[in-house]
């Protein structure tokens, strides 16, 4: 952990100090500074760069100046009517995601909460011929595989497919143009790498981006196309956690749905 403050800046507030997660800011003399073993107990969440009203602390070799504000934030209702408005889209047209609004889309998603802001996951995005080879591929094992009768428990259901597959259909992956997939690192939780794609899901959402939970490509990674696995890239420490297919979609849908609201118990 670096941590500098400028104290023709700092009025002393202590802010950053009673907003450190893990209390290791001290006042000293009106300034705040680190106490023992800061490196060991700091977690980088930056809450003391971010919340200081004149900008005097510099974190990790980045200065406030360089951090800039978090803008306009959208209403509640508009939040409301993204999320009502997601919808799992299984139909794509054939038209790739320009890999520059992809990257953005993750430079984004980086600021999705992980536990303890461990920051341990990876990432894997499947475009064009690499996306192709991977649906032919996976879809071809499990053709194999339910062929061979080597599906278990309840994976057996998946046996159900053989006819969409024998047909060409890509059950794996409903012909989505692009797969994203979420590693996680030693000591991060797998909890992380759905919070990253929630909030890559809605972030595709709003610049009409459809996505879907493929949660049949992680069957597949970690069963009968386990042998597919090196083709995420991810180092050998990384596993896959979560992947969701998206593309441009080829349906749209003019209206939401009716949902019962879940059970709520509340307590004062």
């Amino acid at each position: 952990m670096e941590f500098t403050v400028d104290s023709s800046r700092c009025t002393g507030c202590g802010l950053c100090v009673s907003d450190c997660v893990t209390g290791l800011l001290q006042l000293k003399e009106g300034r705040p500074v680190p106490g023992a073993h800061a490196d060991r107990r700091c977690i980088g969440c930056g809450h003391c760069l971010a919340i200081c009203p004149t900008g005097s602390i510099t974190l990790n070799g980045v200065p406030a100046s360089e951090c800039p504000a978090p803008g306009a934030l959208p209403n509640a209702t508009g939040v409301a009517n993204l999320i009502a408005a997601r919808r799992s889209v299984r139909r794509y047209r054939n038209v790739p995601v320009p890999r520059e609004t992809i990257e953005r889309m993750l430079r984004v998603v980086s600021s999705a909460p992980t536990a303890v802001n461990r920051r341990r996951l990876v990432f894997a995005v499947f475009s064009g011929e690499a996306m192709e080879r991977l649906r032919r591929e996976a879809n071809g094992a499990l053709l194999t595989a339910i062929r061979e009768n080597t599906l278990s428990g309840a994976q057996r259901e998946l046996r159900l497919l053989r006819p969409m597959i024998e047909a060409g259909q890509d059950v794996l992956f409903r012909n989505a143009p692009h797969l994203v997939v979420a590693g996680t690192g030693p000591q991060a939780m797998a909890t992380d790498a759905v919070i990253a794609l929630t909030s890559f899901e809605l972030l595709a959402l709003a610049q009409g981006i459809a996505t879907v939970w493929d949660g049949f490509a992680m069957i597949a990674f970690s069963s009968f196309a386990a042998g597919l696995v090196p083709m995420l890239g991810f180092p050998e420490e990384v596993t896959p956690a979560a992947a969701m297919a998206f593309g441009y979609p080829a349906v749209s849908y003019p209206r939401l749905p009716p949902r019962a609201p879940y059970p709520v118990h509340f307590s004062s």
